[in-house]
């Protein structure tokens, strides 16, 4: 039984920005600690306030004893950077909107991809010749013959032992294989006997290869829906927000700090408009976690200003980062003072 750190990234529904989310687990191999990590990950509360849950990779102390471990251990440590700055950084970068940062990142990738090279370099002149299999992708021909598994079992005998002859070739150090398993695993999808295969179904978590949560879930929506926020810097431009404005289940989770979405129902008639819906609770406690619904918050308007106690059931729930960020707070205030005048 060895410790094993399996690492993930997700969009975080309440900052709006892709984050790392990291397990510790106990396994005889990195194998089983990934699909031990991603059983965990069901029942661990954490996970429940992101979405767009990716593999970032593993990682593992080796002893230079098992030479095949030790080489293993660090090439994965590489990837996991590698997946790490495209899961988290690329991303927020574009979210951010951040200058010049595409080539920092394409930098930074390209300096954990000479790492391994370099160090499938060092493992060819020192285990190749006692039989060891090629760290770089060490992982990936582990999960590839799960594959051959799969043509086999769709009667497709041709594609299977087209797929395993690529399989003992990247086995036996052959560039050409060791390329072909490299973009299979890459971009889930193949080319065998001249036909396209698509297999990223087999890249969710429930499948061959554990890389997403839901294959469904991906990171172009959420840096699109930045992208696309419309703004409100006037009283005019703020709609009454509703359910499709609110973090999906948000009213399941604590509203300590958030801005929160009062029902229009809530209010009576003469004062449902917009500005006397965006509220945020006063400070931390229980009442703000009570799921119930029932206990009163204390909460304070975040245009007017007004102090007020509502029960957490009269709430939507958690608006949207995206959504909460383009709001003009500053202008939409100085407008309604000058409205006074």
């Amino acid at each position: 039984m060895k410790e094993y750190y399996v690492y993930f990234s997700g969009y975080s529904k309440l900052s709006g920005m892709f984050e790392e989310i990291g397990i510790k687990v106990g396994a005889k191999d990195q194998f089983s600690a990934l699909s031990t990590a991603w059983s965990e990950s069901i029942n661990n509360g954490e996970f429940n306030l992101y979405s767009c849950i990716q593999l970032c990779g593993i990682w593992w102390t080796a002893t230079p004893l098992d030479l095949q471990d030790y080489f293993n251990a660090s090439a994965e440590y590489e990837k996991y950077r590698i997946n790490y700055l495209k899961n988290i950084e690329v991303p927020n970068a574009s979210i951010g909107y951040t200058t010049g940062s595409e080539k920092y990142h394409d930098a930074q990738i390209s300096e954990h991809y000479w790492s391994l090279y370099t160090i499938q370099q060092i493992a060819k002149d020192l285990g190749k010749p006692h039989g060891m299999l090629p760290p770089a992708i060490y992982t990936e021909l582990h999960y590839a013959t799960s594959f051959v598994d799969i043509f086999d079992q769709q009667g497709d005998y041709p594609k299977a032992q087209a797929l395993m002859d690529k399989i003992t070739g990247a086995q036996n150090w052959d560039i050409s294989s060791m390329h072909f398993i490299n973009c299979l695993f890459r971009e889930e999808y193949t080319h065998l006997l001249g036909e396209y295969t698509n297999l990223t179904k087999h890249f969710s978590k429930d499948g061959i290869f554990p890389r997403h949560a839901d294959t469904e879930d991906n990171q172009y929506k959420y840096v699109h829906r930045w992208a696309h926020a419309r703004k409100y810097p006037t009283v005019s431009s703020l709609p009454f927000f509703d359910e499709n404005s609110v973090i999906v289940n948000s009213h399941t989770i604590q509203y300590d700090w958030q801005t929160l979405i009062l029902k229009k129902e809530a209010l009576k008639p003469e004062n449902q408009i917009p500005i006397n819906s965006l509220w945020t609770p006063r400070s931390g406690g229980e009442a703000n976690s009570d799921v119930g619904g029932d206990r009163l918050i204390e909460v304070e308007n975040l245009i007017t200003g007004e102090i007020a106690h509502w029960a957490r059931s009269s709430f939507l729930g958690i608006l949207r980062p995206e959504i909460s960020a383009n709001i003009d707070y500053i202008a939409i205030k100085k407008e309604l003072a000058e409205a006074k005048l």
